[in-house]
């Protein structure tokens, strides 16, 4: 009997190609079972008027991200009147680095007619500022410092005439890899301000 080449080669492209589809399917499943792991672990805490979100993001974007985008809404309610005052990026120096304690970033918005402002200090001193912004744009090459690994505090506050949120939705986006995650805190206003960890529990003494 002569054999069919081309036959087999097609077998073996079939085979190639549903080897790849159940592998994308599988890291699929897999990314998916991570991010829900990770919202469900979500702690909070905070006061009436004011609430601590802290999220470990070191393990999601660790080298892997040159950029992200903080993205404080408001996600149940209306009359929302809140404004994120200070974020502040506690960056760990990399492995084997001279550094002996982390580089902490501050970002302080401002109001103005293009947007939001954010000014950027760190323990040096040095200090950089963008121009007015959609949202907030941290890009990790600040001062030269890519960490490997990083914690997010973001305090938000509003105004007291209004009632508080009943949850607060911080969204990190990678603008290198498209990888994102949301992270949901609900303000508790019979606790006091301490911090709202995720995954980040031995942090929580590093929230402001």
């Amino acid at each position: 009997m002569p054999i069919d080449r081309g036959r087999d080669a097609g077998f073996a492209l079939v085979d190639v190609l549903v080897g790849v589809a159940v592998a994308a399917m599988a890291m699929t499943l897999l990314m998916s079972t991570f991010a829900i792991s990770r919202s469900a672990s979500t702690r909070a805490a905070g006061t009436f008027n004011s609430l601590t979100l802290m999220a470990d993001v070191g393990n999601l974007f660790v080298k892997s991200v040159d950029r992200m985008i903080v993205s404080p809404t408001s996600a149940g309610g209306s009359g929302f009147a809140g404004s994120v005052r200070a974020i502040k990026f506690v960056a760990l120096p990399p492995t084997g680095s001279r550094a002996d304690e982390p580089v902490e970033m501050e970002f302080l918005s401002t109001a103005s007619r293009s947007g939001t402002q954010i000014i950027v200090s760190n323990r040096a001193g040095e200090r950089e500022e963008t121009a007015g912004v959609d949202g907030l744009e941290v890009d990790f090459s600040f001062f030269g410092r890519p960490p490997s690994a990083a914690s997010v505090v973001m305090r938000q506050e509003w105004d007291e005439k209004w009632p508080a949120p009943s949850e607060v939705v911080m969204s990190l986006r990678s603008i290198k890899d498209g990888m994102s995650q949301d992270f949901v805190a609900r303000p508790r206003a019979s606790r006091p301000l301490a911090c709202a960890a995720i995954d980040a529990a031995s942090a929580c003494g590093a929230s402001p």
